[in-house]
């Protein structure tokens, strides 16, 4: 999803640092974004994460 890239790129995370906060794989997060096709827990941890992050 748009959202979800958009806020981890304002954050300054790779998608291996994001895989690294939320406990998912870089596969689950590079799906999370291409696709959006997630668990709808699987998006709050990661929007949740991203908001939370500080750098």
């Amino acid at each position: 999803m748009d959202n979800i890239k958009e806020l981890r790129i304002e954050k300054g995370l790779t998608q291996e640092k994001l895989a690294q906060l939320t406990g998912f794989t870089t596969v689950t997060i590079n799906r999370a974004e291409r696709t959006g096709k997630m668990r709808l827990s699987t998006y709050f941890t990661i929007v949740n994460k991203l908001k939370e992050y500080q750098p």
